[in-house]
């Protein structure tokens, strides 16, 4: 779950396999990602975990495709394709694999993401700007 600058909500709808837009007192929300089906289309999770706010993307941990997805920040409804920034690899504990993120956080710039890579029993930091990961405890 993500509430934005304007209070609104942004859901990872996990059993659905979409993230969810809901404008602050709307009665029903909008899907700006994922197609409510299991795939590993670059429009489709297995299962959506985690969210976060870029500077102008919408981060997404897709959990059983070992990936994290990026998508526009400006879609207001739809399934616009996302870009994979972590996960090109498959599953693994290599330095450029991930398997399971469950959480993420952003910090202040939001250029650094922290990823907690449960089945590998790390911390990892993900450079935006260049696309690395890091490893900070593990």
């Amino acid at each position: 779950m993500l509430i934005d600058a304007n209070d609104n909500l942004f859901i990872a709808d996990s059993g659905n396999n979409r993230v969810v837009y809901w404008l602050i007192n709307a009665t029903e929300g909008r899907v700006v990602a994922g197609r409510g089906v299991v795939g590993s289309w670059s429009n489709s999770f297995k299962y959506a975990a985690a969210i976060v706010a870029g500077k102008d993307h919408l981060y997404v941990s897709d959990l059983g495709n070992y990936r994290i997805l990026a998508f526009p920040l400006s879609t207001t409804e739809g399934s616009p394709d996302g870009i994979t920034i972590v996960g090109h690899y498959g599953a693994g504990s290599a330095l450029n694999q991930i398997n399971s993120i469950y959480y993420m956080s952003v910090d202040r710039t939001r250029e650094l993401f922290y990823l907690s890579d449960f089945r590998n029993n790390r911390i990892l930091k993900l450079n935006l700007t260049d696309k690395t990961l890091q490893l900070v405890v593990g």
